[in-house]
């Protein structure tokens, strides 16, 4: 916000069928920096009555510019003609834009695989922190020294190293675009990022925890079949939103991943890295599925919205109902939050009790629809929540004496 100012004047033009005067608002976007008309947003044009231009209708008119001064500067489209030596602001308010939307409304060229959800995150961060903290900096003046000053400036304010790293990756992923699009060198290249703070692995359900899940009674079929999806397919949760019953294979007790649902603007989509899979189709996911069938409303998703059959069950279902089934088996909040149980937790444990079951790896690998074994080793976990102890110790035990026999 510190980089634009808003200006009003008071236009008087007249009404092409009855001829009369109207007054109003107009409110525009300046470039304090610049100072000149922002073309990238469209000028706000608000109507106020000529007796309420100097007062209670200045301020609403001032409320609303703003407000569509935030939404330009999240969802706004990219700058034009940004030359040779941008802003960096401005090059990484265009590098956080989605830039497959021809305007003739063709198919685009190349396809943007970044998400809006995601375009969106990244540009709020690159708003929030880097625009006024950069000022007028052209992408010729970027030094690694200054932004490391920045990043002190940040931490020494209470940011942790994590927070200033999450911050440094919008401008180093930015510049570093610029730097190969230019074919020069990437002034950032050689700038160390903060030291991170250890970070809470991810936390996974017992086998015992699933079989509660899976013999709850009276629970919603929908909001249990969107559990054991991820427990025991290893959907992600925008695969589980994507999932239409076309995809289900009840006769060789297969589920054909193919689409991903991840925001209503974008609808269905490819899965995240282009991971189109074939995964089992377990007994127990199987039987809350042709439950769900059965129920209303039609619809070609096997998650259903209930109010718009023809979209993607909302996010609503995971974020509160994950929880719900959760306490239901007997796990408190405070349990939930130490443990680190979120909805994509479940996809970690998918993957750590095939490793444990014996699966081989690039088995697993296939089905989690993972680009290396590295990222699948990533996401498998060696707790007492995966690893039965007591089974290993006999095993072990075993081994000893028909060793010791020899």
């Amino acid at each position: 916000m510190e980089r634009y100012r808003i200006t009003y004047a008071i236009i008087t033009t007249k009404n092409r069928e009855t001829g009369e005067a109207v007054e109003r608002w107009e409110a525009r976007l300046y470039d304090k920096f610049i100072e000149k008309v922002n073309k990238r947003a469209k000028t706000i044009k608000l109507e106020a009555k000529v007796t309420e231009t100097r007062g209670k209708g200045r301020s609403k008119a001032e409320e609303e510019a703003k407000d569509k001064l935030k939404k330009f500067m999240v969802e706004g489209t990219a700058p034009k003609g940004l030359g040779d030596d941008p802003l960096v602001s401005d090059w990484l308010l265009a590098h956080w834009t989605r830039t497959d939307k021809p305007a003739d409304g063709r198919k685009p060229m190349r396809k943007d695989s970044r998400s809006v959800t995601y375009l969106k995150n990244q540009r709020g961060m690159a708003v929030k922190y880097w625009t006024p903290a950069l000022g007028t900096m052209r992408m010729s003046q970027l030094r690694d020294e200054t932004i490391d000053g920045i990043m002190k400036r940040w931490y020494a304010d209470g940011a942790t190293g994590n927070q200033v790293n999450r911050r440094l990756k919008v401008l180093r992923t930015a510049v570093s675009a610029w730097a190969d699009k230019k074919k020069k060198a990437d002034p950032l290249q050689y700038l160390d990022p903060a030291d991170a703070e250890p970070t809470k692995d991810r936390g996974t359900l017992s086998l015992s925890e699933i079989n509660k899940v899976i013999d709850l009674p009276e629970q919603s079929p929908r909001l249990k079949a969107a559990i054991l999806l991820g427990a025991l397919c290893g959907l992600r949760m925008g695969e589980c939103r994507g999932l239409q019953w076309a995809d289900v294979d009840f006769d060789n007790n297969r589920v054909n991943i193919k689409n991903n649902w991840v925001c209503d603007s974008e609808g269905l989509k490819a899965p995240k890295y282009g991971s189109v899979r074939t995964v089992p189709l377990p007994a127990e996911v199987r039987a809350v599925l042709e439950i769900l069938r059965e129920l209303p409303p039609a619809s070609p998703f096997v998650l259903a919205n209930e109010r718009h059959p023809g979209k993607a069950v909302s996010v609503t279902l995971f974020v509160d109902g994950f929880p719900k089934i959760l306490e239901r088996i007997g796990i408190s909040e405070s349990e939930r939050k130490e443990r680190n149980l979120v909805y994509h937790g479940l996809r970690h444990a998918f993957i750590s009790h095939c490793r444990a079951g014996g699966v081989p790896g690039y088995v697993v690998q296939a089905m989690a629809g993972h680009s290396s074994l590295e990222m699948t080793d990533d996401y498998s976990h060696g707790d007492e929540t995966i690893i039965d102890f007591e089974k290993y110790r006999l095993q072990m035990e075993t081994a000893l004496a028909a060793g010791g026999e020899k």
